[in-house]
């Protein structure tokens, strides 16, 4: 971690912060976890995936790195590294910050183009898991070209996350008000 960090530190950034109302998404998931013709969509085998707000968000960005091509690139650097390239990856392979209890890793969502919010419930939900019992393997944590953090609802408004090389961009989102709310607010 040491060592990517400061990597990242040659790397030049800029934070942008948007708020989001999240109430219409809020009470679609809502109808998910109460109709049980809806939510038999998020079973699959013996588990039921969880509906976040991240499957949408990741959808989301993967519409957006449709149209802004350079977001979905890495820079190269391996055969000079004073002449890099960018090299734009035609899919959408997202890595999703995981927390577990002993650290944090980035697990790779691949080919989130090719998902439904759904299935990307069910592979945030397969990933997570893997990662919480340490059976994540070397493929499951390579070749993302963005990062994504959900920093959930641990509070806070605003999140400046760092790019890892040779990733081009960074995401974090930060959800405010979850329930109980008259409105539930995300920044990303």
């Amino acid at each position: 971690m040491f060592q990517s960090m400061t990597r990242s530190l040659a790397i030049p950034h800029f934070l942008y912060t948007r708020a989001v109302d999240l109430t219409p998404l809020m009470s679609l998931r809502k109808r998910f976890a109460i109709d049980p013709s809806l939510s038999s969509h998020l079973k699959t085998g013996d588990s039921t995936a969880k509906l976040t707000p991240l499957p949408f968000v990741l959808k989301a960005l993967s519409q957006a790195v449709t149209a802004f091509l350079a977001l979905n690139s890495i820079l190269y650097t391996e055969m000079d590294p004073n002449w890099p390239h960018i090299i734009v990856k035609a899919a959408h392979n997202f890595g999703v910050a995981i927390d577990t209890r002993s650290r944090l890793l980035v697990s790779v969502v691949k080919n989130v183009q090719n998902h439904s919010v759904i299935s990307l419930a069910a592979e945030l939900s397969r990933v997570g898991a893997l990662a919480r019992e340490g059976c994540l393997g070397p493929g499951d944590m390579r070749g993302a070209t963005l990062v994504v953090s959900n920093i959930g609802s641990i509070g806070g408004q605003t999140v400046a996350p760092v790019i890892l090389s040779p990733m081009t961009a960074v995401g974090a989102c930060v959800q405010e008000g979850w329930s109980g709310s008259s409105r539930d607010i995300s920044s990303c």
